[in-house]
C-alpha cells in the first residue's frame, strides 16, 4: 500500500501500525455497542471519554517526546489496544440479551447508510489535508522548483496543517462519546412512542455539548500560537495560523454529528446520508476553489473551504431535526454562547508574550471568562451547576 498506492515507501511502519488501530478500533466498537445494548451507559460514557483522552494523549505525546510522526502513531495503536482490552473486559461484565439473533440482512440494511454517513463524514474531517498537498505540490511546480523541492513543500504544508488539526479535533472526539450514549437513547425513545421524551434528551445533549465544544475551541482559537507551542517542537509555530479557522470548522461538525446521531436514531438514514455528501462536496469544492483562486494561502484557503462544508453540515442536520422532532438550540443559548465565545478569544489575544507558559496562562484564562460570561448571562446556573454535581456523585458510588 505505502509502495504503490501512495507512492511513499517510507510510509510502511505507519501505514502498519494503522492496520494495528483498526483492528483495535472494530474490537472497541462492539464493545461499545455491547455496553449500549445492556444499557451501561454510564460505564459506556465514562469508558469513551477515557479512550478519547487517552487517544489524545498518546498522538501529542508521541510526537512530542520521540519525534512526531511514527512515535505519533505509536502512541496512538498503543492507546487503542489498550482501550480495546479494557472495552472488551467491560463488555464481558454484561450477559448477552436473550431472544433470536436478528437475520444479517437487517443489519446489512441499517449498515451500509450508515457507513455510506461514515464515509462522507471523514471526508469532510480527512480530504482538504490530501487536496492541500497537491495543491502546494503542483503550484511549487509551477512556480519552477524542482520535483524534490515541490514534494518538500506538499509535505511541510501539511505538516503544518495536521497540526492544527490535531488540536482542533480534541474537543469533538471528546463529544463523540455524547453520540454513542445519544443514538441508542433516542431509538429506543422513537420506537417506544416517547416524543416528548426523546425531545428533552435532545434539547439537553445539544446545549450540553454547544457549551463544552464552545469552551474548549474559542479559548483554543485565541491562544493557538501559545498552544502549538505548549503541544509541539518550535519547527510548527506556522499552524497557528490554521488552528483559529479549523476550531470554528469544529465547533460546526461537532454539531453537525450530534444532530445527525439524532437522526439516525429516529430512522432517518438515507436524509443523513444526502447531508452529508452534500457537505462534502461543498467542502471539497472549497477546497478546490481555494486551490484555484489564491494558491499561495492554500493552508488557510483550505481551512476556509472545509469550515463551509461543516457550517453547511450543522445548518442542514439542523434543519431537518427541526423538521422532524421540533427541537434545536434555543436562539438565545446561541447569542450567550457566542458571546462568551468571544469574550474568550479576546481575553486569549489579549495575554502578552510567547512560550508554552504564556500559552497555557492564556487558555487558562480564556476559559474561566468564557464560564464567567455564561454564568453572568445567567446560561450557565445553579441548575446546571446541580446536574454535574448529581453526575459526578453518582460516579463516586460503589458499584
Amino acid at each position: 500500500v505505502a509502495e504503490r498506492v501512495l507512492s511513499s515507501p517510507a510510509l510502511t511502519p505507519l501505514v502498519r501500525l494503522g492496520s494495528v488501530v483498526v483492528v483495535a478500533y472494530a474490537i472497541y466498537s462492539t464493545a461499545i455497542g455491547a455496553l449500549n445494548g445492556a444499557h451501561a451507559f454510564e460505564r459506556q460514557a465514562r469508558l469513551d471519554a477515557t479512550f478519547s483522552t487517552v487517544r489524545t494523549l498518546g498522538l501529542l505525546g508521541g510526537g512530542v517526546s520521540l519525534g512526531l510522526a511514527l512515535s505519533a502513531m505509536t502512541g496512538f495503536a498503543t492507546a487503542a489496544l489498550a482501550m480495546a482490552s479494557i472495552g472488551a473486559l467491560a463488555a464481558g461484565l454484561h450477559r448477552a440479551p436473550e431472544g433470536p439473533v436478528p437475520p444479517l440482512g437487517r443489519h446489512l440494511r441499517v449498515l451500509l447508510p450508515i457507513g455510506l454517513y461514515q464515509l462522507a463524514l471523514n471526508g469532510l474531517l480527512q480530504l482538504d489535508i490530501e487536496i492541500l498537498v497537491t495543491g502546494t505540490t503542483l503550484a511549487a511546480s509551477a512556480g519552477g522548483a524542482s520535483e524534490a523541492a515541490a514534494s518538500d513543500a506538499g509535505a511541510h504544508a501539511a505538516g503544518l496543517y495536521r497540526v492544527a488539526q490535531t488540536l482542533a479535533f480534541v474537543p469533538y472526539q471528546l463529544v463523540t462519546s455524547v453520540t454513542l450514549v445519544l443514538f441508542p437513547v433516542v431509538a429506543h425513545a422513537a420506537s417506544a412512542g416517547q416524543e416528548s421524551e426523546a425531545r428533552e434528551t435532545v434539547r439537553a445533549a445539544l446545549r450540553f455539548s454547544l457549551l463544552f465544544v464552545a469552551g474548549l475551541l474559542t479559548p483554543l482559537a485565541g491562544a493557538a500560537s501559545g498552544a502549538v507551542r505548549l503541544a509541539f517542537p518550535s519547527a510548527y509555530e506556522g499552524a497557528d495560523v490554521v488552528v483559529p479557522v479549523l476550531a470554528l470548522s469544529q465547533l460546526f461538525f461537532a454539531m453537525g454529528v450530534l444532530q445527525a446521531t439524532v437522526l439516525i436514531g429516529r430512522g432517518h438514514l438515507w436524509r443523513v446520508v444526502a447531508i452529508a455528501t452534500g457537505a462534502l462536496a461543498l467542502g471539497v469544492l472549497g477546497n478546490v476553489l481555494a486551490w484555484w483562486l489564491a494558491p499561495a494561502t492554500l493552508p488557510l484557503g483550505t481551512a476556509w473551504g472545509t469550515t463551509l462544508g461543516s457550517i453547511a453540515f450543522a445548518a442542514l442536520t439542523a434543519l431537518a431535526l427541526h423538521a422532524d422532532l421540533r427541537v434545536g438550540l434555543a436562539p438565545s443559548s446561541l447569542v450567550r454562547v457566542a458571546l462568551a465565545g468571544g469574550v474568550a478569544l479576546v481575553v486569549a489575544r489579549l495575554v502578552p508574550g510567547e512560550g508554552r507558559i504564556v500559552g497555557l496562562v492564556a487558555l487558562v484564562l480564556a476559559g474561566l471568562a468564557y464560564l464567567a460570561v455564561l454564568a453572568a448571562s445567567r446560561e450557565l446556573g445553579s441548575a446546571d451547576l446541580a446536574l454535574v454535581r448529581r453526575v459526578l456523585a453518582r460516579g463516586r458510588k460503589p458499584r
